[in-house]
């Protein structure tokens, strides 16, 4: 019996991890078929995405508060049957703007996925059983990543880009029935803060939408400087109280642990946006197929697949922090590359830029996580899971408010006109530029987060 339900939530939540990162980076791949769906500039896609990943951030403190109040059992069921439930919904959309309503709202539901599928795992697994556990999870994250180019790019061909949708709310509901035998865990926390959800949700959201909308909207930055203000606001009082939902003061006070969350910020500030605009280099302006387009982007997750565990080996030997500054480097030179890009640049140049980034990202990935987990004790290893979480998403939302205001402000003529594709590459060219300088300040968190000593992997996080 115990190996049965243990199985069943190992399944569960790996099905569900799998359905998250394909959906994700899969959307990347239908950029051209949805703009023609909905008759929109394919650059207005960003919105979609960027409706996303902001609910997630938004959301992500509120829903770990939540699970903790409700038990994780109960707050995951809830995140994969709405996020089911929202995923076909959105397939079914007949309008471009109540589609990226629906991806908001799909975006608060993942939310409690994102926040309960490791601690669920964690919680009824122990010793070798949870590595193992949390390795296979891991695997399915990086399957879906790896697959969606090549997968998502054929179904998009032969089924149309809703498919993904249906295969994605198929998988949560499979995740939703597989903990049906899962018992019950205990709330950890008697308390739901209302009030300091409420204020780092809705001061977050205005920060990111205001800042998404800035250049097309006049009352954008205002609602972006107010968010700011608030979530200042909230931050400040987070210092002072005695049971804070966001430890600022303690996480501020783990050098460690405040350069590792900023790093990896940085890493998703700057490395996010890559698959979306190549995309859109080879569909529009290059005028490949959405397979073919897959096929070719399919190189960097396949790299970061296999080359990950051998990074995360390789802490037990080498400093973490080493290897981590070389693979913020090595995405920054690969983003480096890409600002040069041009409608007749050779295959080989792009396939290079992209080992550049998955070697980086393998050995940024899994070292990173290690120092992170080194740097607090076993009582407060949910609250860096939390916060590498928040980073994680914080910095995708920044990435797409960026590639939406460089659409914003240098694209006008109409998606039809040579002078579009013009405009479409000059703008790609700035994103990268964007991006390179993105992760040089990345770099420089990483040297400033060095530590010479840290050379192998702390025996309380075994």
């Amino acid at each position: 019996m115990s190996l049965n339900f243990k199985a069943l939530l190992i399944a569960a939540v790996s099905i569900s991890s799998f359905c998250s990162s394909f959906m994700s980076s899969s959307l990347n791949i239908a950029v051209a078929a949805i703009s023609s769906e909905y008759h929109i500039s394919p650059e207005l896609l960003t919105y979609a995405v960027s409706a996303y990943v902001i609910a997630i951030t938004a959301f992500l403190l509120p829903a770990a508060s939540l699970a903790n109040r409700l038990g994780f059992r109960r707050t995951y069921r809830i995140g994969t049957f709405t996020a089911s439930a929202t995923a076909a919904v959105a397939a079914l959309m007949p309008e471009f703007s109540l589609f990226v309503t629906v991806r908001f709202v799909q975006g608060l539901f993942n939310a409690l996925i994102f926040s309960t599928g490791i601690a669920l795992l964690s919680y009824h697994t122990e010793g070798r059983q949870r590595g193992s556990a949390i390795g296979i999870n891991v695997a399915a994250v990086y399957a879906g990543i790896t697959l969606s180019p090549s997968l998502g790019g054929v179904l998009t061909d032969m089924c149309g880009w809703q498919s993904l949708f249906f295969i994605s709310s198929a998988g949560y509901l499979l995740a939703f029935f597989g903990t049906l035998r899962t018992p019950h865990d205990s709330p950890t926390s008697r308390q739901l803060p209302y009030f300091k959800c409420l204020v780092s949700s809705l001061s977050l959201l205005a920060l990111l939408y205001g800042l998404t909308v800035m250049f097309d909207k006049e009352w954008g930055k205002y609602l972006a400087a107010g968010g700011a203000l608030a979530f200042s606001g909230y931050l400040y009082r987070e210092r002072r109280s005695r049971a804070p939902l966001l430890p600022v003061t303690r996480i501020y006070a783990n050098k460690p642990l405040f350069y590792a969350i900023a790093s990896a910020l940085f890493n998703y500030l700057t490395t996010f946006c890559t698959a979306l605009l190549l995309s859109m280099h080879f569909q529009l302006i290059g005028g490949l197929s959405a397979t073919h387009t897959g096929l070719i982007l399919m190189l960097q997750p396949a790299l970061q697949c296999l080359l990950s565990p051998l990074a995360g080996r390789l802490t037990a030997t080498l400093n973490p922090h080493l290897l981590v500054t070389c693979g913020m480097l090595s995405s920054t030179l690969a983003m480096a590359m890409l600002i040069f890009l041009y409608p007749g640049t050779p295959l080989y140049y792009i396939l290079a830029a992209q080992i550049l980034g998955g070697l980086g990202y393998a050995l940024f990935s899994a070292p990173n996580t290690t120092i992170i987990m080194n740097s607090v004790q076993r009582a407060d290893f949910a609250l860096a899971a939390s916060l590498q979480s928040l980073a994680r998403n914080l910095g995708m939302s920044l990435a797409t408010v960026l590639l939406t205001c460089v659409f914003l402000l240098y694209i006008n003529a109409s998606p039809d006109s040579t002078l579009y594709l013009y405009e479409l590459n000059f703008s790609t060219s700035r994103s990268f530029a964007l991006a390179t300088l993105m992760g040089i300040l990345g770099v420089l968190t990483c040297i400033l987060g060095f530590d010479r000593h840290d050379k192998t992997l702390k025996s309380d996080t075994a």
